[in-house]
């Protein structure tokens, strides 16, 4: 029996366990930097307890930072964190190992990785229903508000979402135009990696194929042989 690697001391690994490095990471992609007090603001953690978090991720090589000087005498400088994406695409980017205790490694890191990632999916999706209680609210509220509502629910900042099902052979064909506009996407962020500005995203568009089948059968099934043990 091959003795699994103890992955605890990984960096990712550390992400999936711990809800707030998550929330972290997602904060930084979207607002590509920002410090202490600000990340506080929306995580509901204590200003301690963030701090703490920032500087084990920072140790992990996960994030990078920078002091920015105030110049005012008795005032701390702040301290700006940013998050280093590399190191989640060093994991999905690397060849799959021969050997096979490499190979287990390999597939547990690459689990990791998929559990942060959809962790940080989930921090933005969980923001949708409040969001749009709050659009409800006003709506219900007929006042000068209106023009506002229009912007947010039918112009640029509309959000937007498409459910796709496929069987076996939809998605491979798929899968071909998907890579096409994938290359596409892929230019423009070239593009923009050689700006200057330190500008945040506003935006946030969300892509995946998930074996949904798959999924389903296989969670029900292991959630019934747990259920038979138990009984």
């Amino acid at each position: 029996m091959i003795k699994e690697t103890d992955f605890t001391n990984n960096p990712i690994f550390k992400i999936s366990k711990h809800k707030i490095r998550a929330e972290i990471c997602a904060l930084l992609m979207m607002y590509k930097e920002m410090n202490v007090t600000e990340i506080t603001r929306y995580v509901k953690q204590s200003k301690a307890t963030v701090s703490r978090h920032l500087k084990e991720m920072k140790q992990d090589k996960l994030l990078s930072s920078r002091e920015e000087k105030v110049g005012i005498k008795g005032r701390i400088n702040p301290v700006y964190y940013r998050f280093n994406r590399s190191e989640i695409d060093l994991v999905i980017g690397e060849k799959i190992p021969r050997d096979i205790r490499e190979r287990m490694q390999y597939y547990r890191s690459l689990i990791n990785t998929y559990q942060v990632s959809f962790l940080i999916l989930s921090n933005f999706i969980n923001l949708i229903k409040p969001y749009l209680d709050i659009l409800l609210e006003k709506v219900n509220i007929i006042n000068e508000q209106e023009d506002c509502l229009e912007e947010l629910l039918i112009g640029e900042e509309a959000p937007d979402a498409q459910f796709l099902f496929f069987d076996d052979e939809e998605i491979k064909d798929f899968k071909v135009i998907r890579l096409e506009y994938m290359n596409k996407i892929g230019k423009l962020f070239e593009k923009s990696a050689k700006r200057t500005d330190n500008k945040g995203k506003e935006y946030f568009f969300f892509d995946g194929i998930l074996p949904l089948k798959k999924m389903l059968e296989t969670t029900a099934t292991v959630g019934n042989l747990k259920k038979d043990e138990k009984e």
